[in-house]
C-alpha cells in the first residue's frame, strides 16, 4: 500500500507528521505565542501601574478632614445620608437618624453594630 492509500484508510503516524513539518508547526505555535503576549500588553495587562501616593505625615490627613459624609439605611426612624464630624462614632449617626426604629432586631444590633466605632465615608445598614 502506498502512503496515500494508508492515510485514505485511516492509518496517520503522527510522529511522521511531526517530523516532516517540525519547523511549521514551530513557526505557528511561536507566532501564536507572540501575538497573544502582544494582545495582553495593548490590554495593559502586563503594563499596570499601582498609583499609590504616600503620605509624609498621617496628621496631615486628620487636619484636613473636617466632616465625613455617611448614609444610613433600614431599621432607624430617618434614614439618609449625613454630614458628621471628624472623629464622630457610630452612635452619633444613630442618633442623628433619630434612632433605632421599633421594628429593629435589636439582638442582631448587639452583636454585630459596633456603636463606638469611629465614622469614615461609609454605608452603615441597620436590620
Amino acid at each position: 500500500m502506498d502512503p496515500l492509500s494508508e492515510r485514505l484508510h485511516g492509518k496517520f503516524d503522527i510522529e511522521e507528521f511531526v517530523s516532516k513539518y517540525r519547523y511549521t508547526l514551530t513557526l505557528i505555535l511561536l507566532g501564536t505565542l507572540l501575538i497573544g503576549i502582544g494582545i495582553l500588553f495593548v490590554k495593559g495587562i502586563f503594563n499596570q501601574k499601582n498609583n499609590i501616593e504616600i503620605l509624609e505625615n498621617s496628621s496631615q490627613l486628620s487636619t484636613e478632614i473636617q466632616e465625613v459624609v455617611v448614609e444610613i439605611v433600614g431599621a432607624v426612624e430617618k434614614p439618609g445620608v449625613y454630614k458628621l464630624s471628624a472623629g464622630s462614632r457610630v452612635e452619633d449617626l444613630l442618633i442623628a437618624g433619630g434612632g433605632i426604629s421599633a421594628d429593629a432586631d435589636r439582638g442582631w444590633m448587639e452583636k454585630m453594630v459596633n456603636r463606638a466605632a469611629k465614622l469614615s465615608d461609609v454605608r452603615c445598614r441597620c436590620q
